[in-house]
């Protein structure tokens, strides 16, 4: 645009344009440097450290892609991992166990003992042997607390049921909620970055040869700076939606070659 103004080929409007857009930029670093030093201090402050101290140096790009494994192994590898459901189930363990305590009441204890004692009385100290049985008399009351531990065991099945059902659900929305934004991340790296900045060299071209006004130039040039930036937002949130994936799966995703855990059997 300057050299086109010192040659008389347009007004002064397109350099003082010019100047106005890369000042919006400038403000628009400005704002990107916040965003990053409270990121920072953030990501300290999880870590209990100060929130001023620096971080490794970030990667300069992120690929594009990440394998993962199909939905049904992720939650098979949820249902095996997840340490929510692993502690339901070692209360179904120990509310199993209960109830076969509570059946055990139904046999009489028999306590074998010998002793060596005056039993009380006034007497020599005399030898003694025998054993004390108990018979389970109330029955009710027997069958009262089996039926009360039965019902605390299913209560605690169910609860595992409908526990595993709901990270079933968790893995697949993240699974879809991940696929979503790998498409979307294709989207902006095959069709709109590419055409936003063809965009603007075709009219660069047209502007160079007084084909078109700067002001289509300015209009694409921006075009191609917001089309870059939501790519990025795309990306760091296909990323956050792969973390969230990793949450639901109970760990990192697996690779190719790495064997997915079994599932934990309801007890």
């Amino acid at each position: 645009a300057k050299i086109r103004y010192e040659d008389k080929l347009v007004g002064q409007q397109d350099v003082i344009q010019a100047d106005v857009d890369l000042a919006d930029l400038h403000r628009r670093r400005i704002e990107l440097e916040r965003v990053r030093l409270v990121a920072i201090a953030r990501i300290n402050t999880l870590l209990l450290r100060p929130a001023e101290e620096r971080l490794p140096p970030s990667p300069k790009s992120l690929p594009s892609q990440v394998d993962v494994p199909a939905a049904d192994l992720l939650r098979q590898m949820a249902l095996a991992r997840r340490p929510d459901l692993a502690a339901i189930s070692a209360r179904v363990r120990a509310d199993q166990a209960a109830v076969e305590l509570a059946r055990l009441q139904y046999y009489p204890d028999t306590e074998f003992f010998g002793r060596y004692d005056p039993f009380w009385q006034e007497t020599d100290v005399q030898t003694a042997a025998g054993l004390n049985r108990n018979g389970p008399i109330y029955r009710r009351r027997l069958s009262a607390a089996v039926s009360e531990s039965q019902f605390r065991l299913a209560q605690r099945r169910a609860e595992y049921r409908q526990k595993a059902l709901d990270i079933e659900y968790e893995v697949q929305s993240a699974y879809e909620q991940v696929a979503e934004a790998r498409r979307t991340t294709e989207l902006f790296s095959k069709q709109y970055v590419p055409l936003a900045e063809q965009n603007l060299a075709v009219a660069r071209a047209d502007y160079d040869v007084g084909k078109t006004n700067f002001l289509i130039v300015i209009m694409a040039q921006r075009q191609t700076f917001d089309v870059r930036e939501r790519y990025e937002q795309v990306l760091a949130d296909y990323y956050r939606r792969l973390a969230e994936l990793e949450r639901a799966a109970g760990g990192a995703l697996p690779q190719p070659a790495e064997e997915i855990p079994k599932p934990m059997p309801e007890q």
